[in-house]
Formats: structure tokens, sequence, C-alpha cells
């Protein structure tokens, strides 16, 4: 049995953008944290990549992510943000990738697999992406 691809999401639990049941639905295995500290507590090394909303009531710090980073060095992470607040969190937060919320229907698969393939476990095993991103034919949305 393959094992499942693994999304770590950082979001505003009260929020109404759920990244991580739409990854969910998408057949990823998706572990959820309120905050960057709340996600440093529950990060396994395995996760391949990790989703952060630039909402979340704990923002992520520059720092938080380098600890985040040094609990699985070899993760991506995807950066989600409002327009407004996207170049803002471009210049302080260094992520692999970054997307702009609400965004559309079909951007946020193949956002998290280039993330996923820039990362260094992406490019030791670029075959995992195939666990989610090659079988993923309908549509997920952040609204």
């Amino acid at each position: 049995m393959k094992k499942q691809f693994c999304v770590l999401v950082i979001e505003n639990p009260l929020g109404d953008r759920k990244a991580s049941t739409q990854l969910e639905n998408a057949g990823c295995y998706v572990l959820t944290a309120s905050g960057c500290e709340n996600a440093l507590n529950k990060m396994p090394e395995y996760v391949d990549a990790v989703v952060i909303d630039a909402e979340t009531p704990e923002l992520c710090t520059q720092t938080a992510l380098q600890q985040l980073k040094a609990r699985a060095p070899r993760t991506g992470i995807v950066v989600l943000a409002g327009e407004n607040m996207l170049s803002l969190v471009r210049g302080a937060l260094r992520a692999e990738e970054y997307l702009t919320i609400p965004c559309m229907d079909q951007d946020l698969l193949p956002t998290l697999e280039r993330c996923f393939l820039k990362s260094q476990k992406g490019f030791i095993a670029p075959e995992r992406s195939a666990l989610i991103f090659s079988r993923t034919s309908h549509a997920i949305s952040i609204s």
C-alpha cells in the first residue's frame, strides 16, 4: 500500500478558508495546527509539505519558519495570503511558493506540487508527488 502525501496545514481555525478540508478531499493526509508554535509541537519529520495561511492568529514569523525547517529541513512551505498581504508576506517569509487567496479552484494542488518539487524531498523523491498530483483530476477550491 502506498503512503499518502502528508501535508501540515497551519490555518486560522475560525476562518472560512479551509485548505485542510480541500487537501483531505484531494486525498492528502493532513495534520492541522492553529499557529507555528502548535505546528512545531505536532510536526513529524516525514511531512511532505507545509501550507501556512498568513492570517492565522499566531502569525508565523521567519524565525518560526526557520524552526519548522530545522524540524524537517527537506520540507517545502507554501504561504497563502490575501492580495493585500502577499507583498508583505513575500518579503518577510521565505517559502518555496506563495498563493493569493481566495485562489482559483485549480491553483492549490499545482502550487503544492511545485513547492514539493522545489524542496529537497521533491528533488530526492519526485515520484512521491504522483501519490496525489497525477491522480487528482477534480478541482479544489479555497474561498
